[in-house]
């Protein structure tokens, strides 16, 4: 709410680019060029402020006690790998893998050949780490037991609980990390490339690249959103049922 009353108050922005493309005619004078990136650059320190708000809000919220998977915002260090369980799939930097197929969503007109591979590297990614979360439930943790989960999946054999966390952390990361991700980054892609496609004037640079730094730059904004609301759904749905 406060990220969309934040961008509904900066009408000057779209008065500004409006002014920037009213004359499609001529290319953009170096001032309106100043005047959209000050003020571009100002909204983007807003939303930025209201990510981090977000994040550190959602961090504190209680995941469902089935939810195997965690979410690092980077890599974890040598002093925090020992103090902790060191998952290699979600605390190094092959973390990184599940976001290849965005990436390739960004290059699709630059490099379409590039985008099943990078969606290829990112199931692959889900795959392991699904495995793990299964064989972490299987081995590691059954001599441990699953500290904060209900009674009832507690009690059920480690081979059960293994089957679970597999399927839910397959299903988290199907939709979280490839699916859901990979459509938004090529709509957005898709947009910013059809307004620069319609602008006449622009340099050549700009109409070519413009939807490739649009879909990298709005990485960032999109991961956490989503993984929220894909817990949310999964919370409500399939973890009711596997925990019943």
């Amino acid at each position: 709410i406060a990220l969309i009353k934040h961008l509904a108050d900066s009408r000057h922005i779209t008065s500004a680019i409006s002014r920037a493309f009213h004359n499609s005619s001529q290319l953009l004078s170096t001032y309106q060029y100043i005047v959209v990136f000050i003020y571009s650059t100002r909204t983007f320190n807003q939303v930025t402020s209201i990510t981090k708000s977000y994040k550190l809000a959602s961090t504190k919220m209680t995941k469902h006690p089935m939810a195997t998977h965690l979410h690092q915002d980077a890599p974890k260090t040598d002093d925090e790998q020992k103090s902790g369980n060191y998952n290699i799939f979600r605390d190094s930097l092959l973390r990184y893998c599940g976001y290849a197929n965005e990436v390739g969503e960004s290059f699709r007109y630059q490099y379409p050949k590039f985008v099943a591979p990078s969606y290829a590297l990112a199931f692959g990614y889900c795959l392991a780490d699904s495995i793990s979360a299964g064989y972490q439930e299987l081995y590691v943790k059954e001599d441990g037991g699953n500290e904060g989960t209900s009674s009832k999946y507690d009690t059920r054999s480690n081979e059960t609980r293994a089957a679970i966390a597999f399927f839910d952390t397959l299903l988290w990361q199907s939709l979280a990390s490839v699916a859901i991700p990979g459509g938004v980054i090529n709509t957005i892609v898709r947009a910013t490339r059809f307004s620069v496609a319609r602008t006449a004037g622009l340099p050549l640079a700009v109409t070519t690249w413009a939807p490739t730094v649009m879909g990298l730059g709005s990485i960032p904004f999109i991961i956490h959103p989503i993984d929220e609301c894909v817990d949310f759904a999964l919370d409500n749905s399939t973890r009711k049922f596997l925990e019943s």
